[in-house]
């Protein structure tokens, strides 16, 4: 090969990792970033193509509630599911799955009620809701996997499907250990 060659390649590589970094980086900023990205995006948006604010933040505000419904239905639904399916094997009376979907329902209206609460305090209330939900869980022979249900957030900071070491009330628990 000659040097040529080699310089073009050895360019090329470079900016590709340059691109691969920068666009690493880029994503990891996504995933970090502060509680007023949306409203720096709002106003951006507003500013941009000459729009009120208030109007631009009302149709994020919108969407985001559209679209928690939307997860919030699909997620029961699957949920709703996996304990037919644990009836019909056998794991669970539905006695049982209906208790289940019931203290789903109170934990759901309980978070609920905590939404607008200092997160520290939600951390320890939860905390409180999910220790009884294990002693009821096992007054009940409930396996733990069945309360694997968590309401999900409202504020635009989901942390996605559990299992990823977080919950929405930020305490890295998920509802049962």
């Amino acid at each position: 090969m000659t040097k040529k060659t080699l310089l073009i390649g050895a360019i090329v590589a470079a900016l590709g990792a340059g691109a691969i970094g920068v666009g690493t980086s880029l994503a990891a900023q996504a995933e970090n970033r502060e509680p007023g990205f949306v409203s720096e995006i709002v106003t951006a948006l507003a500013e941009r193509f000459d729009l009120d604010p208030t109007a631009v933040q009302e149709v994020f505000d919108e969407q985001a509630e559209a679209n928690h419904e939307e997860m919030q239905a699909r997620h029961n639904e699957l949920f709703e599911d996996r304990l037919a399916k644990a009836v019909e094997e056998g794991t669970l009376t539905q006695e049982q799955a209906d208790a289940v979907l019931a203290k789903r329902d109170e934990m759901q209206a309980y978070a609920e009620t905590l939404r607008d609460t200092d997160p520290e305090e939600r951390k320890d209330a939860m905390k409180e809701k999910i220790d009884a939900l294990r002693d009821w869980a096992e007054e009940n022979d409930i396996p733990p996997g069945f309360l694997r249900f968590v309401p999900l957030p409202r504020n635009g900071q989901g942390q996605g499907r559990e299992g990823n070491g977080m919950n929405h009330f930020g305490n890295g628990m998920g509802m049962m250990r």
